[in-house]
């Protein structure tokens, strides 16, 4: 009973140290006057999403659970890209492009590892985030 009681202690707290580090950017900025969020229960997301993860041409085998989406007005900018930009150095980058002006960021997280938890995707123009929660694994 000691060993099952201090195994379940270690696993509660390297998942609090695991805090993703996107989601203080969400609390902090869903709060804020015309601010937008909406997350999706994850069972609508299980029924959508069990048919794209059958598309063989994606680079990488993607199982969605959980999605989060954040757009805040234009007033919250440089705070908001700040916040983001703090929160992206923990997180592996995907991808940065920039197309016509218009500047996207993909990231990975948690850093450094074979297969993803969550991936983020920010788009600057919208000042939008968009959070997808599941299991990512490049093929």
């Amino acid at each position: 009973m000691k060993k099952l009681i201090f195994t379940l202690l270690i696993l509660f707290s390297s998942l609090v140290a695991s805090a993703a580090a996107f989601d203080s950017v969400f609390s902090k900025f869903k709060k804020i006057d015309g601010a937008e969020y909406v997350k999706v229960p994850g069972l609508l997301v299980r029924l959508s999403a069990s048919k794209f993860t059958q598309v063989d041409s994606l680079p990488m085998d993607i199982k969605i659970t959980g999605i989060r989406v954040l757009e805040v007005p234009k007033s919250a900018g440089s705070k908001f890209d700040k916040a983001i930009e703090d929160a992206g150095k923990n997180c592996e980058l995907m991808l940065e492009t920039t197309d016509n002006g218009e500047k996207a960021i993909i990231w990975v997280e948690p850093k450094g590892n074979k297969s993803y938890n969550k991936m983020i995707i920010y788009s600057a123009d919208d000042r939008s985030l968009v959070e997808l929660s599941g299991k990512f694994c490049p093929k």
